[in-house]
């Protein structure tokens, strides 16, 4: 298992919740795995991209917010907008808001580590 006890614990959920007559069988196991295989190998493609490749990110910053500002970042890169982009980052988060203003909260997150949109499209 290369995810945390929540996960683990969501992932017996699911399968509990879409299993035929509320029992576990063998091909909702092999379902979940198949899935889970998915994200995993998604999650371990994204970590390769390198921090050096993309010259914007600062460098003196700590391992997690280059992390976090990397992925940031290359969901920008691959965004039309930042409209666009603010909704795939804050997907689950604006829901929650009654009016959700994606570009703006993707625009004052960029500034606190002095990156504009315009600096991140001109990186390309």
């Amino acid at each position: 298992w290369s995810s945390n006890f929540r996960d683990l614990n969501a992932s017996i959920t699911r399968m509990a919740t879409l299993a035929p007559g509320g029992r576990i069988d063998l091909k909702t196991v092999h379902t979940e795995i198949e899935r889970l295989n998915k994200i995993w190998y998604h999650k371990k493609e994204n970590r390769t991209h390198h921090l050096e490749d993309i010259h914007i990110i600062p460098k003196d910053l700590d391992p997690f917010d280059q992390i976090q500002l990397s992925y940031a970042v290359n969901i920008c890169k691959s965004s039309n907008s930042m409209a666009e982009a603010g909704r795939k980052l804050y997907a689950f988060s604006r829901k929650a808001k009654s009016t959700p203003n994606d570009s703006d909260r993707l625009r004052k997150y960029l500034q606190k580590f002095g990156i504009s949109w315009e600096d991140i499209k001109n990186s390309v």
